[in-house]
């Protein structure tokens, strides 16, 4: 797939930008790219394994009749950021998602919106 990928990407310089790209070194770095991407997967999926060994990432089901809500936020460059929900009930099925972007570059204050934000959903 690496390979294939290079090639697309020097049709394009050739065909797009007027370049003479060099394949033998596009190929190479599109390999090192995959080659990279094994190696963090490797690490993330041995991290991962850790955590849950000690019980940190197990989700948790509310007490029947309640429903449960987690929400994440993250800030981009510029300025902006995003919130996201998502609602479940005792048996883990998800009720409902949402998402949503905010003009705010404060991640706890976007937190906090998305509390706000999930207490309004229908």
């Amino acid at each position: 797939m690496a390979l294939i990928c290079a090639i697309w990407r020097g049709r394009n310089l050739v065909l797009f930008e007027g370049a003479n790209p060099n394949m033998v070194a596009l190929a190479g770095g599109f390999c090192r790219y995959v080659e990279d991407y094994g190696v963090y997967n490797a690490r993330v999926r041995e991290a991962g394994a850790q955590s849950k060994q000690g019980g940190v990432s197990k989700w948790l089901k509310p007490p029947t009749s309640v429903l449960k809500i987690n929400v994440d936020a993250h800030v981009r460059e510029g300025g902006e950021g995003g919130l996201g929900v998502v609602v479940r009930d005792e048996g883990g099925t998800i009720l409902t998602t949402a998402t949503k972007r905010v003009k705010s570059s404060d991640l706890e204050c976007i937190k906090a919106l998305a509390i706000r934000y999930a207490c309004r959903l229908p």
